[in-house]
């Protein structure tokens, strides 16, 4: 059984920051530890932004890259990394796959979402992903990122727009 292993990002550095967005980094720490593990395995991984940047870093080969900015420079959601990740298991003709996905624990429930709309095969969870916290104002330029205070009300707007998108297309 083919495997994929999914790294989806959460925040951003902040300009001048040095390293990466601490969440970002311990999502590509728990990919990387999965994927030493899985040396004799075809094992593919898809990661967007600083989660790929960590990995490439650290030796570990990104096999598809999912972009953060489109070319027009709006951000790449949930929703459309999801369609990508749809487009990813279709292109790579998996049958049945293995997936893994390592994203930020109380972002998961907007990616099952539109995974249940595209009708994807399900995912597992790393229980390490429990352990993954919030980056911080000083960790993310991204404010919605920053604590329990900012992620609740930016979401309480995007539980609307994915029931919206979920129904309606």
């Amino acid at each position: 059984m083919a495997t994929i292993i999914i790294g989806l990002a959460f925040g951003r550095k902040n300009k001048g920051q040095d390293g990466l967005c601490p969440t970002n980094v311990e999502i590509a720490r728990i990919i990387k530890q999965y994927v030493d593990e899985q040396k004799d395995t075809q094992c593919k991984v898809v990661a967007q932004g600083e989660v790929r940047e960590y990995l490439e870093s650290h030796d570990v080969t990104v096999d598809v890259e999912i972009l953060e900015v489109r070319d027009d420079g709006t951000w790449v959601d949930t929703w459309l990394c999801v369609r990508v990740i749809r487009y990813v298991i279709k292109t790579l003709k998996l049958k049945s796959p293995e997936i893994i996905l390592v994203a930020f624990p109380s972002h998961i429930w907007r990616i099952r979402i539109p995974w249940r709309k595209f009708g994807l095969p399900s995912f597992t969870i790393p229980e390490e992903v429990d352990d993954i916290g919030f980056p911080g104002k000083k960790g993310s330029k991204d404010w919605w990122t920053w604590s329990w205070y900012t992620w609740i009300p930016y979401n309480l707007v995007g539980i609307l727009v994915y029931i919206k998108r979920y129904l309606f297309g």
